[in-house]
């Protein structure tokens, strides 16, 4: 990981809009953005004592930031599924014991393990609540960030 660098303002100007357009509450933006690149295609965002990580075109919250993490709906996991979303694995939906909070398609969520209600990935719904809770297989929510991934390492050396 390279070094904490401050947005422009057009830059952070793309990054406001993306989360204002994608994120389920207004979020105001009182001091610098600042990144932290991975790599490429990903980068922590770090702004008013929050984090987030953005792959490719979408920013989800950083686990780490908990109470950015409570303003979102989530979907709550049986321990068996766990070990697979910590891997990397989609949420499917034979692991989900319950929904919090409601969402569409396209939503950023949290996913949260049953026994310590711990957030363990943040990720964006493939389906919608209703469509969710009445499927019966398949992908629910697309993993982008999970406990373990390289953006949780990475945010270890990071400051705020």
């Amino acid at each position: 990981m390279k070094g904490i660098a401050t947005l422009s303002k057009r830059d952070a100007r793309a990054v406001l809009s993306k989360i204002e357009e994608t994120w389920p509450f207004k979020v105001t933006i009182s001091s610098s953005l600042k990144e932290a690149k991975v790599d490429q295609r990903r980068r922590i965002l770090i702004f008013d004592g929050w984090m987030a990580v953005q792959l490719d075109d979408d920013i989800v919250p950083f686990l780490g930031s908990y109470d950015l993490l409570e303003r979102f709906p989530a979907v709550v996991v049986d321990a068996g599924a766990v070990p697979h979303i910590c891997n990397g694995a989609d949420v499917m939906r034979p692991g989900i014991l319950e929904a919090e909070g409601s969402f569409g398609k396209g939503c950023i969520i949290c996913v949260r393990e049953n026994r310590y209600q711990k957030n363990i990935a943040s990720g964006i719904t493939l389906l919608s609540k209703d469509e969710a809770l009445a499927a019966k297989k398949g992908a629910i929510v697309k993993n982008v960030h999970y406990v373990g991934d390289i953006f949780w390492n990475s945010a270890k050396s990071i400051r705020i």
